[in-house]
């Protein structure tokens, strides 16, 4: 019985291992197909670059700009206020899916694409 037992808690323990890699997999090609104008603009669209903050004129810069959004990126900035500190944006508040498909798109390089 002690035997029948611990076979049933490994296959299961098996199965379910399997089923979360296939899961993981998914995720992963889920962010392959993250670009930036088809994923990354409507999200600044949406709570960055609006009346106020960041659009033409606004010092800290202007992310309708893919230069001025990637400069942020690539100096840091963007990953600390969003991800860690999470004070940006200041008024609105990005959903998971949003915070994923920020770092999707700054984990393929934050390509211009």
């Amino acid at each position: 019985m002690g035997l029948t037992k611990l076979l049933l808690i490994c296959g299961a323990s098996f199965f379910s291992s399997c089923l979360f890699e296939k899961s993981d997999a998914s995720s992963i090609d889920d962010c392959l197909e993250v670009t930036y104008s088809k994923n990354v603009v409507p999200i600044i669209n949406a709570h960055c670059a609006i009346d106020g903050c960041h659009v033409a004129g606004f010092a800290p810069g202007d992310f309708t700009s893919f230069q001025v959004l990637y400069s942020k990126v690539e100096n840091g900035s963007f990953e600390l206020r969003v991800f860690e500190l999470r004070i940006m944006p200041p008024n609105d508040s990005l959903s998971d899916e949003e915070l994923k498909t920020f770092q999707c798109w700054i984990d393929n390089g934050a390509l211009n694409n």
